[in-house]
């Protein structure tokens, strides 16, 4: 069967089960690091020990709401992962992308499903107790807890879709955005999880230093890959930029006011919180906003240059 050209959604050679496994394969790689470090449900300990039943258990998802990003990035970076694949493979043949839409989507509905029965099994809300479920509802700190959790793994799920669906577009300024506004989610997917071992004010010097630059790199080699050409695509260029400055900021900061004073009964310190480490950060961002649009722009000569040479004369060049 024919493909559309206009619309790669339609028809492809590439059977649909392949584009599904990339789906479930990129959901399933992008939360590699969560269990690498054991995979444990990191349980507020500011509630009672005593309620907590038994070690640790496995969950697919790292699901703690004192540090909520990393859960939000595994989600989102499944998505745009599968569609980068999905986007390169049909730079040969054509794929289909509902399937892979479908494959993320089921992969990462089953490990939050598997997560949260951990995490009910951990409180020991599980196995039908009428007991246990009422305690829940009780204690409004742990429901507003679980509450949080479901919310974000919802919000991170759709997130994910729109990204994967970026990423697959034709033209290069879609997925060059898909890229940087998931760029600064990066830090918080790899940093996450070794909170397990160390703490934030602990990291070795080396991977602190990784840690800051690395969304830096990834935005403006994403912005060498977007171009300039039709001038449209400046505004990607303004959204990496802005999303880099902001987003970093704003992660530190959320992280902390919710971490720290929503689930110690405390709401009202939340803006306040937040206020406190937002500018700060805001004022932190500037040097990797200047390091991204340096690689940025000089990228974007040296490119332009080579597709000027005489080697590069007779290539056709790609449209929005």
């Amino acid at each position: 069967m024919a493909s559309d050209g206009r619309n790669p959604y339609v028809t492809a050679t590439t059977p649909s089960r392949w584009s599904f496994l990339i789906g479930v394969g990129a959901a399933l790689v992008v939360m590699v690091p969560g269990w690498l470090t054991g995979g444990g449900l990191q349980v507020p300990t500011r509630w009672d020990t005593e309620r907590l039943t038994g070690r640790r258990p496995f969950a697919f998802l790292p699901l703690d709401l004192d540090h909520v990003f990393p859960l939000f990035a595994t989600l989102v970076l499944g998505g745009v992962l599968a569609g980068l694949i999905v986007r390169m493979l049909r730079r040969r043949r054509p794929v289909q992308v509902w399937p892979a839409v479908w494959g993320v989507l089921l992969a990462q509905l089953a490990a939050a499903v598997q997560s949260f029965i951990a995490l009910l099994g951990r409180l020991g809300i599980g196995g039908g107790s009428e007991q246990a479920v009422g305690a829940m509802l009780m204690d409004g700190t742990q429901l507003l807890y679980l509450l949080g959790l479901v919310l974000v793994v919802v919000v991170g799920l759709l997130f994910a879709q729109l990204g994967l669906l970026f990423a697959t577009r034709r033209s290069p300024a879609f997925g060059a955005l898909a890229v940087v506004l998931a760029a600064p989610l990066v830090t918080n997917w790899i940093g996450g999880p070794l909170v397990v071992f160390v703490s934030i004010d602990s990291y070795p010097e080396w991977l602190a230093i990784v840690l800051r630059w690395l969304p830096a790199v990834i935005v403006g080699l994403a912005l060498v890959w977007c171009g300039v050409r039709p001038w449209g695509r400046l505004s990607v260029w303004v959204i990496g930029l802005a999303a880099l400055w902001v987003m970093p900021a704003a992660i530190t900061s959320i992280s902390y006011a919710v971490g720290i004073r929503a689930i110690q009964n405390d709401p009202q310190e939340i803006p306040r919180a937040i206020a406190q480490y937002f500018v700060p950060m805001l004022h932190a961002g500037v040097a990797t906003v200047v390091v991204a649009l340096v690689i940025g722009v000089v990228g974007t000569v040296v490119r332009m240059l080579v597709r000027r040479s005489p080697v590069s004369l007779g290539e056709t060049h790609e449209g929005v």
